[in-house]
């Protein structure tokens, strides 16, 4: 079986979002559901989770109670400079990062012990 699970990401799917997994944690209740982890892969690093955070602001000022005069171009600014301009800097310096503990998620391959090798 192959999923992923969120490590750090804003609430969402309301009022469902019970849990935020670190890997560490996947991993026990994987091994002790009697799976095997043949791959633990975090999803990104600081500088992508950081970019993801930053496309979240479109939405917190649209969410916001102020005047259209200046939501109109708080959201224009936030969909450049954090949508685009900062975006493709952070990503490509997210492969830098040498051990992603702070990450967007984790993804794992894992089978059962006694499941055939395709």
């Amino acid at each position: 079986a192959i999923f992923t699970a969120p490590q750090s990401s804003p609430l969402q799917n309301l009022p469902w979002n019970f849990f935020n997994y670190t890997n560490l944690g996947l991993r026990l209740l994987l091994e002790e559901a009697g799976f095997l982890v043949e791959m633990e892969k975090p999803q990104g690093g600081y500088f992508a989770l950081l970019a993801a955070d930053l496309h979240w602001s479109v939405k917190e000022v649209r969410r916001r109670s102020m005047p259209q005069v200046i939501k109109v171009p708080l959201i224009f600014f936030c969909r450049v400079v954090f949508g685009f301009l900062l975006k493709v800097p952070l990503v490509w310096l997210d492969r830098f990062d040498p051990e992603p503990l702070h990450t967007i998620g984790w993804c794992f391959k894992v089978r059962k012990p006694n499941a055939a090798l395709y």
